[in-house]
C-alpha cells in the first residue's frame, strides 16, 4: 500500500474508531405513539452499545497496523521528525472522528431508528459530500510533509518522497532557492494571503523540484551545510540566500571554522 493510501485509510479507521467509541451516540429507539401516550418510554436496542466497542476496537487495531508502516526513517535529511508526523497524524485523526461521528450518526437513525443528536440536516449533507476529498487532501499533505528527505551526496542531491525519487546531478542544477506558499484568511470581507511555508526549490532546465521546509531550523542548517561542503562553488551564493531566507544564521561547510 502506498504511502498516501496507507495514511488515507489509516485516518478513516482510526477516525471512524475514535467516533464509534467517544461518540455519543443514543443507544434507544423511541416507543411506538401508542406506547409512548400510555407513558412508555424510549426502547433499548441490545447489543448495540456491545456492537459499536466491538467494531471500535477492530478499526484501532487495523488503524495502527497500517500506520506504522509510514513512519519509517527516509534517507537523508527528514523534512518531518517522527513526532512530529504523529502530531500532525493525531490532529487529522481528531478531524477524521468529527467527520465520522455525523456520518455514523445518521447511519444509525436510518438502520436502528434510534434517535439523533443531530437536529441540522445541511450539516449531515455537507459533511457527506465534503469527507472523503477533505480526507483526501489532509492525507496528500501530510504524506507529503512526513515522507519528504533530501539526500546530499558529492554527485549529487536526491529528493524522496510519495512516489519516486529523483535524483539530479550538481551539473543539472542550475540555481537553489527558497519560494513561499501561502493559504488564504479571510478577515470580514477581505480575503488576506498568509503564509504557510517555505519550500527549498532546486532548479534545472528540466524543470523545479520542491522540497517541503524543514520543522526544525537544525535540520535546515544541517542540510545546507552539507550542501555547501560537495555543492559547486557557483551555487554558494544560493545557498547563503537560502540560509538567510531560512533564517539558520551563517551556513560553513563541515568542518569549518566560524
Amino acid at each position: 500500500m502506498g504511502r498516501f493510501w496507507g495514511r488515507l485509510v489509516g485516518y478513516f479507521f482510526l477516525g471512524t474508531a475514535l467516533a464509534l467509541a467517544v461518540g455519543p451516540f443514543n443507544d434507544y429507539r423511541p416507543a411506538p405513539l401508542e406506547a409512548r401516550m400510555a407513558g412508555a418510554g424510549p426502547v433499548l436496542i441490545e447489543g448495540l452499545a456491545l456492537g459499536r466497542m466491538v467494531a471500535a476496537g477492530v478499526l484501532l487495531l487495523a488503524g495502527v497496523w497500517v500506520m506504522a508502516g509510514q513512519y519509517k526513517k527516509r534517507p537523508g535529511f527528514n523534512v518531518s521528525p517522527t513526532w512530529s508526523a504523529i502530531l500532525v497524524d493525531l490532529i487529522i485523526v481528531a478531524f477524521t472522528g468529527m467527520g465520522s461521528f455525523i456520518l455514523l450518526d445518521w447511519l444509525a437513525v436510518q438502520w436502528f431508528g434510534v434517535g439523533s443528536f443531530l437536529n441540522d440536516e445541511a450539516v449531515v449533507a455537507v459533511t457527506g459530500l465534503m469527507y472523503l476529498p477533505a480526507l483526501a487532501i489532509l492525507a496528500g499533505f501530510a504524506c507529503n510533509s512526513a515522507t519528504q528527505s533530501l539526500e546530499v551526496t558529492a554527485e549529487g542531491l536526491t529528493r524522496h518522497g510519495p512516489g519516486r525519487s529523483r535524483f539530479i546531478p550538481w551539473e543539472e542544477i542550475e540555481g537553489i532557492g527558497l519560494t513561499d506558499t501561502h493559504l488564504v484568511k479571510v478577515h470580514g470581507d477581505t480575503a488576506l494571503p498568509r503564509k504557510l511555508q517555505t519550500k527549498l526549490v532546486i532548479k534545472t532546465a528540466g524543470g523545479e523540484v520542491t522540497l517541503f521546509e524543514p520543522a526544525l531550523k537544525d535540520i535546515k542548517r544541517e542540510m545546507l551545510a552539507a550542501m555547501r561542503q560537495v555543492a559547486p562553488e557557483r551555487l554558494a551564493p544560493d545557498l547563503d540566500r537560502a540560509a538567510e531566507g531560512w533564517r539558520t544564521g551563517p551556513v560553513l561547510p563541515h568542518g569549518s571554522k566560524s
